[in-house]
């Protein structure tokens, strides 16, 4: 009789056991990770990216070189005639 289970102990046991919901849902969690890791971008796409990237970054360089400094315009803005001073020449013509 001292090696039988107890009742009270039994219905803890059940107790603390996983439900049908649990497994279940810990079953969808596990398939949908699986997908996430099946799906993930490789070395070769992150690769293709970084150069991707890269690119756009050189060519946004290339193209803010080209673009005039602000000392260059102020100097051209300072050699430019204004409006009173042309429509003073036209005058006198």
């Amino acid at each position: 009789m001292d090696t039988k289970a107890d009742v009270e102990i039994i219905q803890q046991i059940n107790g603390s056991k996983a439900t049908v919901q649990d497994l279940d849902s810990t079953r969808k969690m596990v398939e949908r990770l699986g997908f996430e890791i099946e799906n993930r971008p490789g070395f070769k796409d992150l690769e293709g990216h970084v150069g991707h990237t890269k690119g756009l970054i050189e060519d946004l360089t290339k193209e803010l070189m080209l673009k005039a400094s602000v000392k260059d315009l102020c100097s051209l803005l300072d050699q430019k005639v204004n409006v009173g001073d042309m429509n003073q020449t036209l005058q006198l013509i």
